[in-house]
């Protein structure tokens, strides 16, 4: 009963911003509470892309079963397309059956692509034929996209943080930066993690969205804090974070140039502090990668 309440209060107090962004922005289904829905509702479209963060995790299977690798709409015999699947890490231990179960969906698929490179060798292991290496969704959409949704666009002197697991040494980190640049921080997350539910609550997407859009420094553990900080061109320093998975961030980054930003402790933020991002550089080397997962989404998925 306890969990019932907290998951009702969360719906409506904690996750209310973020509800409210789903109504207003997003066409959804209706709500899909079992196995029959699934496969219902999965009849009435032409084509179900899957993607991107996380869904093919060994965890997510793990617990969700098949559903994130759309059995239910091979099931209806729907044409299946992957976009820029995650699997977060480099490996992938499931119980056999479950593998066995992936091998025969992937053999099913028109098209699959995953995010990570490290991926593309674990999925011809589960039996995958073509696998080819894309750029998450947000990176490939125009800038303007984002710009629309954020409260106001001008860069401020504050540093912003968007830190997922809270330790003592990324609080170590956060000040070091602080201290270097003599800025004040804001949070862009949960406020603690160790109060009522009923007095902690999600920023809302376009709060989130200014918080780094608009910081002179963005600290985070995050790969999609991470994306947002290279897609509003700020400077940032990604807090290695290998519980969650540091393939996601490595995989990017080593494509652009801009791996040197992973940092494993407050001794070496100092000098990324001072060091301005080239994005002239970035733009560069992520444009054909751009270019690549378009061509990637007309001629292999929508074709």
């Amino acid at each position: 009963m306890r969990k019932r309440i907290s998951t009702l209060i969360g719906e409506i107090y904690t996750l209310k911003s973020i509800n409210d962004f789903r109504r207003k922005y997003l066409p959804l289904t209706e709500p899909i509470h079992s196995e029959e829905d699934l496969d219902r509702v999965s009849r009435k479209f032409d084509l179900i892309i899957v993607g991107s963060d996380q869904i093919w995790s060994e965890g997510t299977t793990r617990q969700m079963g098949c559903h994130y690798f759309a059995d239910f709409a091979i099931r209806a015999r729907v044409p299946v397309a992957s976009y820029a699947a995650s699997m977060g890490k480099d490996s992938f231990d499931v119980p056999p059956g479950l593998r066995t179960q992936i091998a025969v969906l992937l053999s099913g698929y028109t098209a699959v692509s995953c995010r990570e490179r490290q991926a593309i060798g674990v999925l011809k292991r589960l039996g995958a034929g073509s696998v080819q290496q894309v750029l998450d969704p947000t990176l490939i959409v125009n800038k303007q996209c984002f710009d629309k949704l954020t409260i106001g666009g001008d860069l401020k002197d504050f540093i912003s943080y968007y830190i997922l697991d809270p330790s003592e040494k990324k609080k170590a980190i956060l000040e070091r930066v602080r201290q270097t640049m003599n800025l004040p921080t804001r949070n862009t997350y949960l406020k603690e993690y160790n109060i009522p539910i009923v007095k902690n609550k999600y920023p809302s997407v376009e709060s989130w969205l200014s918080n780094i859009g608009q910081a002179r420094m963005v600290v985070t553990d995050s790969f999609h804090g991470m994306v947002f900080s290279i897609i509003f061109k700020r400077n940032f320093v990604v807090i290695a974070n290998e519980k969650r998975g540091l393939a996601r961030f490595t995989s990017l980054l080593e494509q652009i140039g801009l791996e040197d930003r992973i940092v494993k402790s407050a001794e070496e933020v100092k000098a990324l502090c001072k060091a301005a991002i080239d994005y002239n550089e970035v733009d560069r080397k992520l444009s054909p990668l751009v270019e690549k997962s378009r061509k990637f989404i007309t001629d292999k998925i929508l074709n």
